[in-house]
């Protein structure tokens, strides 16, 4: 069965296009917040948090040992499900008084198209049903305005290509011509995300409107950026610069135990000391 691609003959892979590669003959009207299960105590929710946690790790275990080849196989049919119905927005498509960050229309696929404006749709946030249209500029009360795919295809020619720079090196944007190149990148820190990150293009293009719903990171606590940047710096600063740095919020008391690994602080004083660590230029 053909998919969007191929019937309008774009001769690119699902890595290429800005929107979900989807076979439009068959459909599994499924949807799971891939959130819940960081956020959530039961023994499923727990093992199956572990269970990403454990894969990424041992990953990047074989990566280390050298084995590459290995760890790259294990991500070969790690594929988005390409078979939900999404609705993706276009300038203010949105119901009257709904929230442009918390909309997000939902319905099971339909293969025949001729129906699918007579097809209600549920708002993922607040549960209320809505009607869509492609014509117009707008949305009204009860009716969202969508894209239509000639919509997206022609806002595709001129996307501009966030994964590959110019002749010079800058990133590319919609004006941007000649032959691309991939863009250089510096490591800074390594995190553990769940693979439902790969959608935040998808929040920057409008059709997811929060981030938060896409993207779930496990933190590893001794990979973290006070683990590995914040807390040697503050080991290599002289305690006099760090205590007069640090006057008003953390005392010199509670300076020297984080120095020797007493205490650990909180969120907002772990983020005033790594600001004042970059002040000082250790970071």
């Amino acid at each position: 069965m053909p998919t969007i691609s191929e019937i309008y003959k774009l001769t690119k892979s699902q890595y290429e296009l800005d929107f979900v590669n989807i076979n439009p003959n068959r459909d599994f009207s499924a949807y799971l917040n891939p959130l819940v299960l960081s956020s959530r105590s039961d023994p499923f929710s727990i093992e199956a948090s572990r269970t990403i946690i454990n894969f990424f790790q041992h990953n990047l275990n074989l990566i280390k040992a050298g084995s590459v080849d290995t760890a790259r196989s294990n991500f070969q049919h790690l594929n988005e499900p390409n078979e939900t119905c999404l609705g993706q927005s276009k300038h203010r498509p949105h119901p009257f008084r709904a929230d442009p960050e918390q909309f997000h229309l939902i319905a099971p696929y339909d293969p025949d198209p001729r129906r699918w404006l007579q097809t209600s749709r549920i708002d993922e946030y607040s549960g209320n049903e809505y009607g869509i249209r492609t014509i117009g500029p707008t949305g009204d009360r009860y009716t969202a305005r969508v894209k239509t795919y000639g919509e997206v295809i022609d806002e595709y020619e001129y996307h501009p290509e966030s994964k590959c720079a110019d002749s010079d090196g800058h990133p590319c944007q919609k004006e941007t011509r000649g032959l691309l190149q991939r863009r250089r990148i510096t490591i800074d820190e390594i995190k553990f995300i769940g693979k439902e990150s790969n959608s935040l293009e998808e929040v920057e293009t409008g059709l997811i409107h929060d981030e938060r719903s896409v993207y779930t990171q496990y933190v590893d606590p001794k990979r973290d950026a006070w683990a590995t940047k914040t807390l040697p710096a503050i080991k290599s600063t002289k305690p006099s610069i760090l205590i007069d740095a640090c006057r008003g919020f953390l005392s010199s008391r509670a300076l020297r135990d984080i120095r020797a690994g007493r205490s650990i602080p909180h969120r907002k004083n772990r983020e005033k000391l790594q600001a004042v660590m970059t002040k000082l230029g250790t970071i």
